[in-house]
């Protein structure tokens, strides 16, 4: 019986070990909601060392149609995902985007937990920062790409 009791507690550590180097190579991941005073521009965003780098995004989107409309895809959304026309995404890498279909609620996902950023002032996060104007927001990369969201005005750099 003794002998069972320390395998399996050799076991347990051995396993609590892998556990915890496994948590300490997947490093920290940031994400969370944010939006303008207004509440018509709401974003979300991910990032950190325990994201791949491909991954690692800041998405907004606004609360309503834009004009002019965001341009559906040639073809049309993927199955089960439907045109929404209203976000707008960087990753840490490369130039801005527009993302016409979603098949989850993204930068509207929580509401409740989404902290204003007031008029003038700038969020920063992971090597992106985005500047919250009345009825807009502008988001950039590290290497200045990203875009400008607001009902009647917006585009990708």
């Amino acid at each position: 019986m003794t002998a069972r009791v320390l395998l399996t507690a050799a076991v347990l550590a051995a396993c609590a070990a892998a556990f915890a180097m496994s948590a300490a190579a997947g490093g920290k991941t940031h994400s969370g909601y944010f939006r303008t005073p207004d509440k018509r521009v709401y974003c979300d965003y991910l990032y950190g060392s325990g994201v791949a780098a491909k991954f690692r995004y800041v998405r907004c989107g606004f609360n309503g149609k834009l004009v002019p409309p965001e341009p559906k895809p040639k073809g049309g959304c993927p199955k089960d995902i439907d045109y929404v026309g209203n976000r707008l995404q960087v990753f840490e890498k490369g130039r801005g985007q527009t993302q016409p279909c979603a098949g989850d609620a993204g930068p509207f996902g929580n509401p409740k937990a989404a902290v204003a950023i007031p008029y003038g002032h700038t969020w920063h996060g992971g090597g992106f920062s985005c500047t919250s104007a009345r009825g807009a927001m502008t988001c950039k990369n590290a290497e200045g790409h990203g875009f400008h969201l607001a009902k009647r005005h917006w585009r990708v750099f």
